[in-house]
C-alpha cells in the first residue's frame, strides 16, 4: 500500500495554526480563541510532531486540549499525533471533537480519510475527502490522498475505471500544488501501468525536479526506460537512485535486473550480492542470484569451461534452495533447481526437483511439461501421458504449440483417461 502523504499536511497545519492565531484576534467577538498559553502548547506540539516525537506531541496537543477545549486546531493536531501512535480509535474521536467543533475545517476530514485508508476501508476514505474537499476546495493535500484511494480501489477491485478517478484527483493535487513531488510520483505510477509512458516520464521527471532524493521515483523511472528499451538512461536513473540511498537493496536489486538485461551477468550477480548482504532474508535477491549463476554457467558450458560450468550450476542450485528455504511455496525456485539439474544431465535430481514442485503448486504447467517429456525420453508412456495430460487439462497461456503436439502424442498412446 502506498504511503498516505501526510509530512505536507503537517506543514500545513503550522502555517494555519499560526494564521488563525493573529487573524482571530479582531474576530474575537465571532469564535472563541484559544488562551495564548494553549497556542504556546499546539505549537510546541506541531514542532514535536514534526520531529518524530510523538510523545512529547500528545502531551502538548492534549494540554492545549485542556486549557481550551474549543481549541479546534489543538484537537485536529491531537487526533494526527494518535494516528502517528497507531491509536486510531483516539484519534478519531479527536478529529470527530475538532468537526463537531467547526464542521467547516477541513484538515480534520482529510486527515480521517487517511486513517480510513489505512483501514483498507475506502468507500469511508474517499467520503471524508470529498468533505475535506468542500470545505477547503484547492485542498492539495486531499486531493492527493483522494487519488492514492482511488489507486488503490483499482487494484483492490480489478476496477481499472477507478484509475481514472485517481489520475483527475493527482491533476487536481499538481493543479493547486505545482511543487507537490508525491502527487507527480503516483501519477507517473498510474500513467506506467496503464502503458502512456511519455505522460508517465514527464511526471516523474517532474517529481525529481523538485525533489532530487525520492529514490523511488528514480527507480520508477530505471524501470520505465527498461520498458522502452532505454537501457543506458535505466542504469543512469538507478545510479542516481543508489547515489541517495546507497544502502537501499531495492536500488541494487534493480539494478541487478537492468544488467540482466543487458545480459552482462557478472555485474547483475554483484548487485545481487549486494542485496543479499543488505537483506539476507531477501528471497527474491536469493532466486535472481540463482537465476544469474545458472546463466553464467550456461556461458560457460558453451564455451567448453566445464569445470566453470558446474561450479556455477552448483552456485545456482545453492541460490535457489536459499530461496526456496525462506519461501516455502516459492515454486519456480523449486522448477530452476530441476531446471539446473536437467542442464547437467543429472534426471534423477531432476525428476526429483519437478516433483517437490508439483507438490507446492500441482498445476505448475512448466513442470508438468518437463515431467512428461522426462519419461517420454525414457520410454515409460505411461507417466508421460499422466503428466502431459495434466498439462492439456491445464491448458496453460503461451503453451499453445507444446499443447498441439503433446494431444497428438498422448492420443498416439490412447488419449487422456
Amino acid at each position: 500500500m502506498n504511503p498516505i502523504f501526510l509530512k505536507k499536511s503537517l506543514f500545513v497545519l503550522v502555517l494555519l495554526s499560526i494564521s488563525l492565531i493573529f487573524s482571530q484576534v479582531e474576530a474575537a467577538k465571532k469564535a472563541e480563541r484559544p488562551s495564548e498559553r494553549a497556542i504556546m502548547h499546539n505549537n510546541q506540539g506541531v514542532t514535536a510532531l514534526y520531529n518524530g516525537d510523538n510523545d512529547r506531541a500528545l502531551f502538548e496537543f492534549k494540554t492545549a486540549t485542556e486549557l481550551s477545549p474549543k481549541y479546534v486546531e489543538a484537537w485536529n493536531n491531537l487526533g494526527l499525533a494518535y494516528k502517528f501512535k497507531g491509536q486510531l480509535d483516539l484519534a478519531i474521536d479527536a478529529l470527530n471533537r475538532a468537526i463537531f467543533l467547526d464542521k467547516k475545517y477541513a484538515s480534520p476530514y482529510n486527515h480521517l480519510g487517511t486513517i480510513y485508508y489505512n483501514k483498507n476501508e475506502y468507500t469511508k476514505a474517499i467520503a471524508q475527502f470529498i468533505l475535506a474537499i468542500k470545505y477547503n476546495s484547492k485542498f492539495s493535500d486531499a486531493y492527493y490522498n483522494m487519488g492514492l484511494t482511488y489507486a488503490a480501489m483499482a487494484h483492490s477491485t480489478h476496477d481499472k475505471s477507478k484509475f481514472n478517478d485517481a489520475i483527475t484527483a493527482l491533476v487536481k493535487a499538481t493543479t493547486f500544488n505545482a511543487e507537490h513531488p508525491y502527487a507527480h510520483n503516483e501519477l507517473a505510477k498510474i500513467y506506467q501501468e496503464l502503458g502512456q509512458y511519455e505522460q508517465a516520464i514527464i511526471r516523474y521527471k517532474l517529481a525529481l525536479e523538485i525533489n532530487p532524493k525520492l529514490t523511488d521515483s528514480w527507480i520508477n523511472l530505471s524501470t520505465l526506460y527498461n520498458q522502452t528499451g532505454e537501457t543506458l538512461k535505466a542504469q543512469q536513473a538507478l545510479s542516481q537512485a543508489m547515489s541517495q540511498s546507497p544502502d537501499s537493496g531495492y536500488a541494487h536489486m534493480n539494478m541487478g535486473l537492468a544488467f540482466v538485461t543487458e545480459k552482462n551477468f557478472t555485474l547483475a550477480l554483484r548487485e545481487f550480492d549486494q542485496v543479499i548482504q543488505k537483506e539476507p532474508t531477501n528471497d527474491q535477491a536469493y532466486y535472481n542470484a540463482g537465476f544469474t549463476h545458472f546463466q553464467l554457467g550456461v556461458d560457460a558450458k558453451n564455451k567448453g569451461d566445464g569445470g566453470r560450468a558446474a561450479t556455477e550450476f552448483d552456485q545456482a542450485i545453492k541460490a535457489y534452495q536459499s530461496a526456496l528455504k525462506l519461501k516455502p511455496n516459492f515454486s519456480d525456485a523449486a522448477f530452476n533447481i530441476g531446471f539446473t539439474y536437467q542442464t547437467e544431465n543429472d534426471i534423477p535430481h531432476t525428476i526429483e526437483a519437478y516433483q517437490e514442485t508439483l507438490k507446492i503448486d500441482p498445476n505448475h504447467p512448466r513442470a508438468l511439461f518437463a515431467l512428461g517429456g522426462i519419461f517420454q525420453a525414457q520410454g515409460d508412456s505411461k507417466n508421460a501421458s499422466t503428466y502431459y495430460c495434466r498439462f492439456i487439462k491445464l491448458k496453460p497461456t503461451g503453451f499453445e504449440n507444446d499443447i498441439g503436439r503433446v494431444q497428438e502424442q498422448v492420443k498416439n498412446w490412447g488419449g487422456c483417461k
